[in-house]
């Protein structure tokens, strides 16, 4: 965290983290990344907007869940002849 410096021009830099994910061995590692900005409030809400758009894209991936498990169940599912029909209507009724 501090100043930097990018062709002459100072910029602060913040670094958060964002998530964590599995590395090569697979232990979860923190994710880092970096915000800059002329002054350390606007870099302080660039941050807080990632993090306003990252929620907004939460909620949009579960609608597109809903699109793709029903895309699966009439692709993959159904036609599956290694199911009776009677699990299947078990299975598409719960």
């Amino acid at each position: 965290m501090g100043w930097i410096e990018k062709d002459g021009t100072k910029y602060y830099r913040i670094s958060r983290t964002i998530g964590k994910k599995l590395n090569e061995n697979g232990f979860e590692v923190p994710v880092r990344r970096e915000f800059t900005a002329r002054t350390k409030k606007e870099a302080t809400q660039k941050y807080e907007e990632y993090l306003e758009n990252r929620a907004s894209d939460i909620n949009n991936a579960n609608v597109y869940f809903g699109i793709t498990a029903d895309a699966w169940i009439n692709d993959f599912f159904i036609p599956d002849d290694s199911l009776k029909g009677s699990t299947k209507a078990q299975y598409l009724s719960s």
